[in-house]
């Protein structure tokens, strides 16, 4: 179990300076790359963050419901953790191309969001 929780904490720390979608609605992305994001997220609760297909080809998220990481060890009862998705512009993105991805916060049983956020991915050379 210690070697479980200590791959999850040095997990938390590769993805640490992450664009944060809690305070970011834009997010930068090259041609033919991909970026990983992250927002806080307690699926103690029931809800976790998922994003919605996108509706074009040359923008994806990897995985629709992205990976939860736990927040480090000795962290207060009930703190947040992170869920961080990956998203990949294909050779098709054209630069300064943008798009607008929907990201849903509900139960993965229910079709009805508690809440929900549109992030601005612009393709840049930034």
């Amino acid at each position: 179990m210690a070697i479980l929780i200590g791959i999850l904490y040095i997990l938390g720390a590769v993805y640490a300076g992450l664009p944060n979608l809690d305070s970011d609605n834009e997010v930068l992305i090259k041609t033919s790359s991909s970026i990983f994001v992250e927002i806080s997220s307690n699926p103690t609760t029931g809800y976790s963050w998922f994003f919605l297909e996108p509706r074009v080809n040359s923008i994806s998220v990897k995985n629709l419901a992205g990976v939860y990481n736990p927040p480090p060890p000795g962290s207060s009862v009930g703190e947040s953790g992170k869920q961080v998705f990956e998203l990949v512009c294909n050779e098709s993105c054209s630069l300064g191309e943008i798009f607008i991805l929907s990201l849903v916060k509900k139960r993965p049983w229910e079709d009805i969001s508690v809440e929900a956020r549109a992030i601005r991915v612009r393709v840049s050379n930034e």
